[in-house]
């Protein structure tokens, strides 16, 4: 008895990046990194050992394929960790270490993974950061050998044609790659929640995101067709040839309104009674700086550092670092480049930060962001450098993060000014003027608004850490949604004391958190006065047409309104309905 083909499976999961996309489902699974036990190599070990080359051979063939599409696409400084890669998966202590396993009766495999972890555990024992931030390196290059040798499939051998990537979780730094694969329609996981640094990266990369699925191997089978709806997070596998029809008449609406925003995208951005809201873009790479002008975006909110820092053995060096900011500074110019010292820690692991903080407990209250930066002046003062000269080709701003008490801003400032003063002793040019401003993230910041305010140029509120700091809600974690509230009263609030502060010592104050770029908290940001918002740049022409249906006193008479109410659901109907009355 045939079994009847089945159609129109829904699933719903959770929105992590927005957008329609149709494709094929790839299944990326890895088989356990781990010893099998096996041992039945003996018989034939000149074999496993011909296997093993074989594996290095196309490990090195892969590798040197990624540096180069990732070079050029996101440029050297997201290219430099396959370049090291590539001499890890020919040091001799792996390969001797490989060949001597399979001498001793193991498989391929085995002795690959013993080799691999015994190196890493004897790396991470080193008392020399330098060598213990080569463990992370060297346990990724024994999976990627691993994956070879056992057959399983990995984010680099991802098909071209047009597909749906299913896998459980996806790290920060596997944008990279995602970023060099064109095939690639839409992400679909298990885990992550709609903040998570990596759902940020999908909405800079344009690509429609979906998290909390059941990845079932009867649910999504491979090569089977499925629709992904980012922005209800809808998954539909097998669907019908009606429900494909639908689906396909409402991607070509979104290219259309794609196309209208498109058009619209040399507009001011301004209310209809004329009030001027900066509208910018975020962005992880020098690369990233076209997009935000091809969106109409007029300057960076946030230029995150810490992709400089991520995926390689050491730190960049003043000079890599120079060049990339004076890249992305010359580029927008004369538009503001607001750039963000490192960041750290969370959910951004740096290895050889990490080599030098150790294991915490609670790493997202840890020795983070500035507090490494202050504890650490050598890193800090190699990436001031590097600012402070590039500073003369365009207009930096710099960006201070997880600030929590005035001596933090002060202790900076002044090895800011030491900086600036070395630079000019030695000859080279400066701006003569860098403004400094901080990331209003924690509630203490919030709450000391009005000092800190009188220390800074700027500020800018991150309201992903924010609101997790704030709620005491882990903002990556997909069963604590309905906990994490952008409209919860007390997070409102904190934005209003942020302004507050900023407004009565006259300085800009801004956002630079995912609320930014939602169109349902646009007339609260208009209304408490915000300066500029910055988002993904694909968020520019969205904003900007809310913004132009939008009057200042109606905003604001809306604010008075929602002071008064209890919930965040209270206030997310409100704001639900005020949005109908202005036309969307």
């Amino acid at each position: 008895m045939n079994t009847p083909k089945r159609a129109d499976v829904i699933l719903k999961g959770i929105p992590l990046s927005p957008g329609l996309a149709e494709g094929r489902i790839c299944r990326v699974r890895s088989v356990p990194f781990q010893k099998t036990g096996g041992g039945g190599a003996a018989s034939d070990p000149a074999g496993e050992e011909e296997r093993f080359s074989r594996a290095r051979e196309r490990a090195l063939e892969e590798l040197k394929a990624l540096e180069e599409a990732t070079r050029q696409t996101l440029g050297s400084d997201k290219a430099a960790i396959f370049q090291a890669h590539q001499w890890m998966a020919q040091d001799p202590l792996l390969v001797d270490g490989v060949a001597s396993g399979i001498r001793e009766g193991q498989s391929a495999e085995d002795a690959l993974v013993e080799t691999t972890l015994a190196l890493k555990a004897q790396f991470e024992a080193l008392s020399d950061p330098y060598f213990r931030e080569r463990a992370a390196d060297i346990l990724d290059v024994g999976q990627r050998l691993h994956r070879i040798l056992t057959g399983s499939e990995d984010l680099s051998r991802l098909p071209e044609e047009d597909c749906l990537l299913a896998v459980e979780e996806l790290a920060p730094s596997d944008a990279a790659l995602l970023g060099t694969k064109k095939g690639v329609r839409g992400v679909l996981t298990a885990e992550g929640g709609p903040t998570s640094h990596f759902a940020i990266l999908l909405k800079s990369l344009e690509l429609p995101g979906i998290s909390g699925l059941p990845l079932r191997d009867d649910l999504f089978v491979p090569g089977e067709t499925a629709l992904c709806d980012g922005e209800t997070g809808e998954v539909v596998v097998s669907p019908s040839e009606e429900t494909r029809s639908r689906f396909r008449d409402r991607m070509e609406q979104q290219e259309r309104t794609r196309s209208r925003l498109k058009a619209g995208i040399d507009a001011p951005a301004r209310t209809r009674d004329g009030h001027s809201v900066g509208l910018w873009g975020n962005i992880a790479s020098p690369h990233d700086a076209s997009g935000v002008l091809d969106a109409g975006g007029t300057g960076v909110g946030l230029f995150r550092t810490e992709f400089l820092f991520m995926g390689r053995t050491t730190p960049p060096d003043e000079e890599e670092q120079f060049q990339a900011y004076r890249e992305a500074l010359t580029a927008l110019a004369p538009f503001p480049v607001t750039i963000r010292t490192l960041d750290a820690g969370g959910d951004k692991e740096v290895p050889y930060v990490k080599g030098l903080v150790g294991e915490e407990a609670n790493p997202f209250l840890g020795l983070r962001a500035l507090r490494v930066c202050l504890q650490h002046p050598d890193l800090f003062r190699t990436q001031l450098r590097a600012l402070v000269r590039a500073s003369a080709h365009g207009n930096l701003r710099i960006m201070l993060p997880l600030v929590s008490s005035l001596w933090e801003v002060r202790q900076a400032r002044t090895l800011l000014e030491e900086v600036r003063a070395e630079c000019r002793d030695q000859g080279n040019p400066t701006a003569e003027r860098i403004p400094l401003g901080i990331m209003v993230e924690v509630p203490s910041a919030a709450i000391l608004a009005d000092r800190l305010a009188r220390e800074v140029d700027f500020f800018s509120v991150g309201t992903n850490d924010l609101i997790q700091y704030t709620l005491a809600v882990d903002r990556q974690n997909p069963r604590l949604l309905s906990w994490y509230d952008p409209f919860h009263p007390a997070v409102l609030r904190l934005l209003a004391l942020t302004a507050q502060g900023a407004r009565a010592a006259g300085v800009e104050v801004g956002m630079c958190g995912e609320m930014a770029g939602d169109r349902l908290a646009l007339p609260l940001l208009v209304a408490l006065g915000y300066d500029d918002l910055s988002m993904s740049s694909a968020r520019i022409p969205w904003v900007k047409e809310t913004l132009l249906r939008l009057d200042r006193p109606s905003c604001q008479a809306l604010w008075e309104e929602i002071q008064g109410m209890e919930s965040g659901s209270a206030i997310r109907d409100r704001l639900a309905a005020f949005q109908e009355t202005t036309g969307e």
